[in-house]
């Protein structure tokens, strides 16, 4: 599974951290560095789904609050999201926390992109032996 691979080169940065680090593909399936805790937060599935619709509709980098959690989420490309959760969440800290949570999870995306299946095909694929043939004039 592709989020599997993507949590295999993401997930070790974050093993002694209390930060929480979830990858989620499109239907849901998720694979998360403190699973307890994220599926404590997420215990109403229809959350998890609320904040992937919303990072789809164009919010993201999306934040927001869930109990004592900073949760912020991003797409990673068309496979899925990545969801941070910082735990001991306060609201004088939430510009340095958006600012975190935007560097981090474009990290992870950047990281991800190197792991994801190279598409069959490119839009823009051509046979270059086709196109030298092929006069300009």
């Amino acid at each position: 599974m592709v989020i599997d691979r993507i949590a295999r080169v993401v997930m070790e940065s974050f093993e002694e951290s209390e930060i929480i680090l979830a990858v989620v593909d499109r239907e849901g399936c998720y694979v998360s560095s403190k699973i307890d805790i994220f599926e404590e937060v997420f215990s109403d599935p229809q959350m998890l789904d609320e904040i992937c619709k919303k990072i789809d509709d164009g919010c993201e980098p999306l934040t927001t609050e869930m109990g004592n959690y900073f949760v912020a989420g991003a797409s990673i490309d068309d496979v899925g999201y990545s969801i941070l959760l910082v735990p001991n969440y306060s609201s004088d800290k939430m510009a340095a926390y958006s600012d975190f949570s935007e560097i981090v999870l474009s990290q992870i995306a950047m990281l991800a992109e190197k792991f994801l299946p190279e598409e069959e095909t490119s839009r823009f694929a051509y046979d270059s032996e086709l196109m030298a043939g092929i006069p300009l004039n």
